[in-house]
């Protein structure tokens, strides 16, 4: 069996693009559950791709970066479109958050922290932040000019 075939599903569609659909299907429940009437959620076309949610309005403006599992190398990933949206994006990056299943690691909710960036995650059937303290977030978005 070919790599591509062993990665459709019985439905002909492929495992990633049905997980990528799964994320995004999340980040916006997640956007539309912690949203305020007056703050507009919608993904951003960027020069490096499409951020998974983007939320504006009331001087707030929030990245948010979804994965399909919190393991290491999945809140690698976050990081790194995290920051490349933030450097490319049309507005100042204030506020970009990675959104998980559950709660990382300590190691890799602190590495995400190091970096300015807040983490979401469902706990049993609500969700939670754990925020970045200001003192990184501050240098960050001296970086991505928010």
């Amino acid at each position: 069996m070919s790599r591509a075939a062993a990665e459709r599903g019985s439905n002909g569609l492929s495992r990633r693009r049905s997980t990528d659909t799964a994320c995004a299907a999340t980040a916006d429940r997640a956007g539309r559950e912690r949203l305020p009437a007056d703050l507009h959620a919608q993904r951003l076309a960027t020069p490096v791709g499409p951020t998974d949610l983007h939320v504006t309005g009331d001087g707030r403006v929030e990245t948010i970066e979804a994965k399909r599992s919190s393991e290491h190398a999945f809140v690698r990933q976050a990081l790194g479109q995290l920051l490349d949206h933030a450097v490319h994006s049309p507005e100042p990056a204030i506020d970009p958050t990675a959104l998980l299943p559950d709660r990382p690691k300590d190691r890799d909710l602190h590495l995400l922290h190091t970096y300015g960036i807040d983490c979401t995650f469902l706990d049993g059937e609500t969700f939670r932040t754990e925020k970045a303290s200001d003192e990184p977030r501050a240098r960050s978005r001296a970086i991505w000019g928010g």
